[in-house]
């Protein structure tokens, strides 16, 4: 009876390995689990260390930018009071001393003020200066730059060429800018009036000057003729202030050059001024050229009530730029108005010049 294989038996042993099977397969189980567990945490645990520094380095630029904020305004604010405030000279805006509540500059022998340079100002050329904070700041007087409601064939031509532009467009192009702008129907050769504009489905012409350079490309043919990469380029360049005569002291190289003056007497020009201001006695020893013209009107000498601010942080890409009026006898008291604002990102954004201290506690604490 030992020598048999007791049925029972072996139904014992097969549960035993099946129990012993299953156990195995369960500790398995438990074991992945587990392992799956733990990479989920840790997975988990990643992503949220990730996040809460994502959100601390938000916090973080959120703040940042949000003092950026701050300092642009109080910069622009500073640059207002002190153009609302302060005389000019033939160079920018003057930091004399205070005066019976105002602030003067010195006078001649007949009681006039001396309007030549100071030696203390905040030039209006476009000079990169350091402002509040991080913030950096441009000032240009606008008389220092060539206005879209005053070009000329010749100006036009090399602004062109100036942006890539074959000087051949000019004239078609000039002739329908100026049916834009004028205030009659009557239709100039190459030009363009309600009927071409209709034809090609778009609003007919303002007849009024342009508000802003930008408003070229609602001139018909001006955004087939010139891209906005090639605007770019040049719009630094131009105003649509009502600017006839181009301020000497504070135009940059390349409105100079769009006045026909050479690159030698150019360079005249920026040397020279650098130190000293350039007016109606002096200009004819700088630029020989100009004894052959009776009253050198393609020039002015004196800032403009009209101020284009660009404000910029070294942090980020931006530019906020403002064109400004100065109105000091305006009926409703305020010295100052906002003609139009513009924001510009990068690329559009040229790489600044290391920024120029003020000299002036006013702006920091320089």
């Amino acid at each position: 009876m030992g020598k048999k294989t007791h049925p029972g038996g072996f139904l014992i042993m097969s549960n035993a390995s099946s129990n012993f099977q299953n156990c195995q397969r369960e500790q398995g189980f438990v074991l992945v689990l587990t392992l799956s567990v733990i990479a989920i945490t840790l997975l988990a645990s990643s992503y949220i260390a990730n996040w809460i520094n994502q959100e601390i380095e938000n916090h973080s630029t959120l703040i940042t930018s949000a003092q950026q904020t701050i300092d642009n305004y109080s910069t622009l604010s500073t640059i207002i009071y002190i153009s609302s405030t302060h005389p000019l000279t033939y160079s920018g805006i003057a930091f004399p001393d205070k005066v019976n509540d105002t602030y003067s500059l010195p006078f001649n022998e007949n009681g006039d003020p001396l309007l030549n340079m100071q030696g203390n100002e905040l030039r209006l050329d476009s000079r990169v200066y350091q402002g509040i904070g991080d913030s950096q700041f441009q000032l240009q007087d606008e008389a220092g730059l060539i206005s879209v409601n005053t070009l000329t064939k010749e100006r036009l031509v090399t602004l062109f060429a100036m942006a890539g532009i074959n000087g051949v467009y000019a004239v078609p192009a000039l002739a329908k800018l100026n049916d834009y702008i004028d205030k009659d129907s009557d239709y100039r050769l190459n030009g363009a009036e309600r009927k071409q504009y209709l034809s090609s489905n778009r609003e007919g012409p303002k007849n009024q000057r342009l508000r802003s350079p930008q408003e070229l490309s609602a001139v018909l043919d001006w955004t087939s003729i010139m891209s906005k990469e090639q605007f770019d380029k040049v719009s630094y360049l131009l105003t649509s202030s009502p600017i006839v005569s181009v301020n000497i002291n504070t135009a940059p190289k390349e409105s100079l050059l769009l006045l026909g003056l050479s690159p030698y007497e150019v360079d005249q020009i920026i040397t020279f001024r650098e130190n000293q201001s350039i007016n109606f006695a002096n200009i004819r020893s700088i630029i020989p050229s100009t004894v052959n013209l009776p009253d050198t009107d393609i020039f002015q000498y004196y800032a403009s009530r009209y101020l284009r601010v660009n404000i910029q942080s070294a942090k980020f890409g931006k530019i906020d730029e403002y064109h400004i009026k100065m109105t000091p006898r305006s009926t409703d008291g305020k010295p100052w108005h906002i003609r139009y604002k513009k924001t510009l990102f990068a690329p559009q954004i040229k790489q600044l010049n290391e920024p120029l201290p003020t000299g002036k506690a006013i702006f920091s604490d320089q």
